[in-house]
């Protein structure tokens, strides 16, 4: 009788690991979708995407944070800044179209944004990268 007990407890602690594994995959797989919206809408307002989801802000950002390793702002910030260096690249447009383009209308703010992520200015990126 003990032994069946045994194996009834080892079975037991057998299914609750495996509903364990099956809700942390779960999560997992959220935080990859939430993160796949985020990186399909980065450049558009992100209280939008927070409605889209019906998720709380701060839900949003423990799912990112949990995904990636940064915050929100971050993750959306280095997502703005590698737009903005695929448009330097492979456009002719000039720094303030494109900082325009993705949002920015404050072309200081986006030119330190820009060196802040990208560890230099616009300008020396596009300098640097023309061919």
């Amino acid at each position: 009788m003990t032994d069946k007990f045994g194996k009834g407890i080892a079975i037991g602690k057998a299914s609750i690991t495996e509903l364990r594994t099956f809700d942390e995959a779960s999560h997992a797989h959220r935080d990859d979708y939430h993160l796949f919206f985020l990186q399909e809408k980065g450049t558009t307002p992100i209280d939008v995407d927070f409605q889209k989801l019906n998720i709380s802000t701060h839900y949003l950002n423990e799912c990112v944070k949990n995904t990636t390793g940064q915050s929100i702002s971050s993750h959306i910030q280095q997502r703005i800044i590698l737009e903005a260096k695929r448009l330097l690249y492979h456009s002719d447009k000039s720094i303030k179209e494109i900082a325009a383009e993705l949002g920015y209308d404050d072309y200081p703010y986006f030119s330190r944004l820009f060196t802040k992520v990208a560890g230099m200015s616009p300008k020396v990126f596009k300098k640097k990268n023309s061919v």
